[in-house]
């Protein structure tokens, strides 16, 4: 009877939900974002891609590239303007967040992101013409491509040079940099802005920017763990 009862108790296993910012966790661990999944976007891709060991997140915006159309919407586009006629291609980024906080998923994060000088993402949408625009879309995959190895991307849909976080993106960025940080044993110094690697693409703009302020970020979201030998084999190498 007594150990009935002890068995019956060791299994009742108390998740104690908390937050830190604007995080919430269960038993200290950031909880997985809700996200709208990648098959909504379109045709899944096929084909052979690249593939990276994630190193670091990059957090930017769509820039030039986004305008009026909804979310998903300008997703669908931009999976057409990316993919071949053999569908090998795929949304650009791994993931992205509307203005309504919604986040929806984009390309696997084993596959590196994809980005060429001269993209619209990395022009102002107060400083190219809708023809220029035009113009930049047609020429996409055609100059030469920035190197985003190793960077899970986090995409913002619009300008923010012009437009102000909501408060529902808001938690939506820090939850997912959160969860993301803990799933892939990442210092919060690891999380940047695509200007911090290219500064010429002044990419995220000013008001997006200041969310990657390191006392924002330290003040948001708790502190991952450090890599493990038994958890995260990937590290065994680097551990002496």
């Amino acid at each position: 009877m007594i150990l009935a009862l002890a068995l019956g108790l060791g299994a009742c296993v108390t998740q104690i939900t908390q937050k830190h910012g604007l995080v919430e966790t269960v038993d200290g661990r950031p909880i997985m974002p809700k996200m709208i999944p990648r098959s909504v976007i379109g045709e899944m891709p096929s084909g052979t891609f690249s593939s990276q060991r994630v190193e670091g997140i990059v957090v930017m915006d769509t820039g030039a590239d986004y305008d009026v159309e909804t979310s998903l919407t300008y997703l669908t586009y931009l999976l057409e303007r990316y993919q071949s006629r053999l569908k090998f291609g795929d949304v650009p980024f791994h993931y992205f967040i509307d203005r309504d906080g919604k986040i929806l998923a984009g390309r696997d994060v084993r596959i590196p992101a994809e980005l060429y000088t001269g993209d619209p993402f990395t022009l102002r949408s107060s400083g190219i013409t809708p023809h220029e625009l035009a113009m930049a879309r047609l020429a996409r995959k055609t100059q030469a491509p920035l190197d985003l190895t190793g960077y899970i991307t986090v995409v913002f849909l619009g300008d923010y040079d012009l437009l102000v976080p909501t408060k529902e993106q808001e938690k939506a960025l820090m939850q997912l940099l959160a969860f993301l940080v803990f799933d892939h044993y990442l210092p919060l110094e690891r999380i940047r802005g695509l200007s911090s690697l290219y500064p010429e693409t002044k990419n995220p703009g000013f008001y997006l920017a200041n969310y990657l302020q390191p006392r924002i970020l330290e003040q948001n979201i708790p502190k991952p763990p450090k890599p493990h030998y038994f958890t995260h084999p990937a590290y065994r190498s680097t551990i002496k």
